[in-house]
């Protein structure tokens, strides 16, 4: 009766790492992804919902992002900081 007893115990020892090791859904940040935002940062006065939801998406990556010179300075200006409030974004304050 042990037997099946610790023979259970390691299995299901073992779907709970299969379970726990799992990854999550990883982000992929490319900065293409922002493009539906490219309007509203130079011109448009309120982001498209597409942009909103790019820029959710996107959240995990915007340290990566304001670290690149070419993508700085349309990231680091106060018009994104204003894009990204309106559409319930919070920029990290230190990178």
């Amino acid at each position: 009766m042990k037997r099946p007893s610790a023979l259970l115990l390691v299995v299901a020892a073992l779907l709970l790492v299969l379970v726990v090791a799992q990854p999550a859904s990883a982000v992929v940040c490319k900065s293409t992804e922002l493009q539906p935002c490219v309007p509203a940062i130079v011109g448009s006065p309120t982001p498209s919902p597409e942009c909103c939801k790019k820029l959710k998406e996107q959240t995990p990556c915007f340290c990566t992002y304001l670290k690149d010179p070419r993508l700085r300075k349309y990231l680091g200006n106060p018009k994104a900081k204003q894009i990204a409030k309106v559409c319930g974004v919070a920029f990290p304050p230190i990178c």
